[in-house]
């Protein structure tokens, strides 16, 4: 194989490697989505708080394995599918580091049309 074959094949490795806004958006969909179902499924919305302490922990001293193990029970738990993109986490730090936070971040909000339907539905109750 020539040089630039190489190179080539470097560069379509690098790029299917690389998240986009699209992945994280989606990653942070889904934990949106699985908040719902993990406190449905507990009936107690104080689990997701020890859930989210797990993983950050896991984040913060870059441990892909304790975050996978967290993941992988608390989805177990809750009877939902990992998300595929988890894949790209376990390549390389950085996308950890991304998915990760994205995924923290939709366990911790909601999506931003409902807050402002609530909004909306308590000014007009007033």
């Amino acid at each position: 194989m020539d040089n630039q074959g190489i190179v080539e094949k470097e560069e379509s490795k690098k790029t299917s490697e690389e998240l986009t806004e699209k992945d994280i958006f989606y990653i942070r969909r889904d934990a949106m989505i699985f908040r719902e179902e993990y406190i449905k499924k507990s009936g107690n919305d104080k689990k997701i708080g020890s859930l989210l302490y797990r993983l950050q922990n896991a984040l913060r001293i870059n441990n892909v394995d304790m975050f996978m193990d967290a993941l992988i029970s608390a989805h177990a738990y809750a009877g939902k599918n990992i998300s595929s993109l988890f894949a790209k986490a376990l390549l390389n730090d950085e996308n950890f580091q991304t998915l990760g936070h994205g995924f923290l971040l939709g366990l911790l909000g909601e999506d931003k049309s409902k807050n402002e339907n609530k909004t909306d539905k308590k000014e007009g109750n007033e």
